[in-house]
């Protein structure tokens, strides 16, 4: 399902921002995110959060993986060869360093995959698996999105292990997200980009449970909002499902 959008002023709630950095996408470049992040630096956020999810890399990495053997090569290049990380948080300090320059004095905080992924991302992520075998609506969501998104890339490339490899993607994707926001309190997420639909229909609580029900927290009440950027120049608006 495409996300509908509105068009709207940036919503500033203070406390803490989140803005993913994805690894693979063009659109991440110093440039374009500095100018993304320049109003944001503007109002009252005391701490802007950057997620670098590194490690769902893999996903792609193993797309064309046919055997065991080919496998653990395929592992092995990615644990000793992948530096991602150290690329994105060596810009994003390069980043912080010019506004600061600037006068921003924001607090700035880089996490990656493996920062958050301890058991409370674990619970999230069990719960989000059982949610995908059990509830269908979910699950139909989830599989429908991995297909659109392989088939607008690749075409008629598109195979069912391509599928399988971008539903747990998306999966991990929703439980670092779940751990992320719900355990530091954030209110504000902001990509470049479009959300996808399985996120902002999970946070809006559309298949009979809650981000409460996966993390055992109480967000009754909370508001959780998704802003997005697509044009030049920066200009934010909030993401609805």
């Amino acid at each position: 399902m495409k996300n509908s959008r509105t068009h709207g002023e940036t919503v500033h709630s203070g406390g803490r921002m989140l803005f993913p950095i994805s690894v693979g996408n063009r659109r991440f470049s110093f440039d374009r995110v500095r100018s993304a992040l320049r109003p944001l630096l503007s109002g009252q956020y005391s701490e802007c959060v950057f997620l670098i999810a590194d490690q769902l890399h893999l996903y792609n990495k193993v797309r064309h993986v046919a055997s065991g053997q080919e496998l653990g090569k395929a592992l092995n290049q990615f644990r000793t060869r992948n530096r991602e990380l150290e690329t994105r948080k060596a810009w994003l300090r390069n980043l912080e360093e010019s506004f600061r320059r600037e006068g921003d004095s924001k607090s700035w905080t880089i996490i990656s995959s493996n920062d958050v992924s301890d058991v409370n991302y674990a619970h999230v992520h069990r719960r989000l698996l059982a949610a995908f075998s059990a509830v269908r609506s979910f699950r139909d969501e989830i599989q429908s999105t991995a297909r659109t998104f392989l088939s607008n890339r690749f075409g008629d490339e598109v195979n069912e292990t391509w599928c399988r490899l971008s539903e747990y993607y998306l999966i991990e994707e929703l439980a670092l997200n779940v751990r992320v926001r719900i355990w530091n309190d954030i209110r504000d997420e902001y990509y470049l980009g479009d959300f996808h639909s399985p996120l902002l229909r999970l946070y809006g609580g559309a298949y009979g449970f809650t981000v409460g029900d996966l993390t055992g927290k109480e967000v009754n009440g909370l508001d959780f909002r998704f802003h997005h950027l697509e044009a030049e120049p920066a200009q934010w608006e909030v993401a609805v499902a």
